[in-house]
């Protein structure tokens, strides 16, 4: 079982990295070695063209010199206009003869049978051979006999490693490709298959408890990989700040249950002690039974919220009707710290909404509001009814929010560092709700502060 396992984690196939690698080698050999090919294919049809104007005008200008005087010998004419040009000369060859008559012994470089081709060819041609270019023929009829004249010019010879690259068996060629083409390819492959293993690493990492690693380097590329590591951060820094959250939220809960559940226990004591004068424990008892009661329904109606597949209770109601409700209901809390609701609401505004749920999240934005307000401070409720949405504005002149924290207030569980240090009693749950319900109507919620003070909580709700 053992020697299976280490031959199959020996196949490159069972690697990202072996598939890539061999996969990336493997198609850029194939395609050097069909370039070679084709290119040498090519070579073969194009190592002849027509000749160019140059060229033409050349071989024309030597026919008219060499057609000029018939009395004179043609070898010593063609000599006279070959001079002392050592990068340019003539080739003259009798019409049915393989061997030519000027100069008497070719370059080496120029084969014979090259001329002989280019003889029989019915137009000018231009054949660029190692170290020349050749180029004919021009016929020339002299005392009843028929030559071809060429031209050749001396080029720059090809670097010899390009001869032998050229020359070289296919094999060769293929194996060369092979040498050459393996460390980029060697390259790209781990290029992308060592940030997939490190961001394989740091999901081990993630779910192995240790929720503040983060991709750094990875995170940098501008690429899918770098946008892979980037959602990876995103991811568990989310889940992070959503851990300690729930951290808190038990710190909190653990800290408010204990509180009425103390005072319960000695409201408790003092009535058994004094059973004849207990209406005062008894009233205590109540209000704290309450206060629980409150905080158990705010965690299940937030974990009902979370439950996307539960059917909201849609009907037709009057948006301004169920502000007015809400107000009333807050004017007692209001009066406690002599604050003012100014509402500015229509007559009339219809929308198809949950109520319950609806009424549930202004009331704990509302209440929200004139629990962080100060004394004989004010409260602004304006509803605005556009041509697609309907719009509520909930105003308080309170400290605001720090702006650090202003896009985290509507996180579960969350709660400023203000509310902390006024120990306010609330679990943060409140403008959470308020977000879930709103989204569940597809509306959307935010917060911003104004100036001097105060802050302005926004809502808006599709018709």
């Amino acid at each position: 079982m053992k020697s299976s396992f280490s031959i199959r984690k020996l196949n490159p196939f069972n690697h990202l990295f072996g598939r890539l690698f061999l996969g990336f080698w493997g198609s850029v050999v194939i395609l050097i070695w069909l370039v070679l090919f084709v290119s040498d294919q090519l070579s073969q049809i194009e190592g002849v063209k027509p000749a160019d104007g140059f060229q033409v005008a050349q071989l024309e200008y030597a026919e008219k010199k060499l057609t000029e005087r018939p009395n004179r010998d043609l070898i010593e004419k063609l000599k006279r206009l070959q001079g002392d040009s050592r990068s340019r000369f003539y080739i003259l060859k009798a019409e049915n003869s393989k061997h030519t008559l000027f100069p008497k012994h070719l370059p080496k470089d120029i084969p014979e049978r090259k001329l002989t081709h280019l003889a029989i060819a019915d137009k000018k041609l231009q054949v660029r051979l190692d170290k020349f270019l050749l180029t004919g023929p021009v016929s020339i009829t002299d005392n009843n006999n028929t030559y071809s004249l060429f031209i050749a010019y001396k080029v720059k010879s090809r670097n010899e490693f390009y001869k032998l690259l050229w020359r070289m068996p296919e094999s060769l060629k293929l194996l060369l490709a092979a040498l050459v083409t393996i460390i980029p390819c060697w390259l790209i492959a781990r290029n992308l298959s060592v940030p997939i293993s490190k961001l394989r690493n740091s999901s081990h990492a993630l779910a192995g408890g240790d929720l503040s690693h983060r991709i750094d380097k990875i995170a940098k590329r501008h690429d899918e990989i770098g946008d892979l590591a980037r959602d990876f951060n995103n991811m568990a820094e989310k889940l992070e700040t959503q851990f300690e959250l729930h951290k808190r939220l038990l710190g909190d809960v653990s800290h408010e249950l204990r509180t009425p559940l103390t005072r319960l226990e000695l409201a408790l004591a003092l009535a058994i002690k004094n059973p004849h004068d207990c209406e005062k424990q008894l009233n205590r008892i109540e209000s704290e039974i309450h206060k629980l009661d409150e905080m158990i329904s705010n965690v299940l109606r937030l974990a009902r919220l979370e439950n996307e597949e539960l059917a909201l209770d849609l009907d037709t109601h009057d948006l301004s009707l169920l502000l007015k409700s809400i107000i009333r209901s807050a004017e007692l809390e209001a009066e406690q710290k002599q604050i003012k609701l100014m509402a500015d609401l229509p007559q009339s505004c219809l929308l198809t909404a949950d109520a319950m749920l609806l009424n549930t999240a202004l009331e704990n934005i509302i209440r929200n509001a004139i629990k962080y307000s100060p004394n004989q401070g004010e409260i602004a409720i304006k509803l605005t009814e556009g041509q697609d949405n309907i719009q509520i504005n909930i105003i308080d002149n309170g400290p605001g929010v720090n702006e650090s924290e202003i896009d985290k207030i509507f996180t579960p569980f969350y709660r400023v560092a203000k509310a902390r240090e006024r120990n306010s009693g609330g679990t943060g749950l409140g403008l959470a709700i308020a977000q879930k319900a709103i989204n569940r109507h597809k509306g959307k919620i935010n917060a911003k502060n104004i100036k001097p003070t105060g802050l302005s909580v926004c809502i808006q709700l599709p018709k």
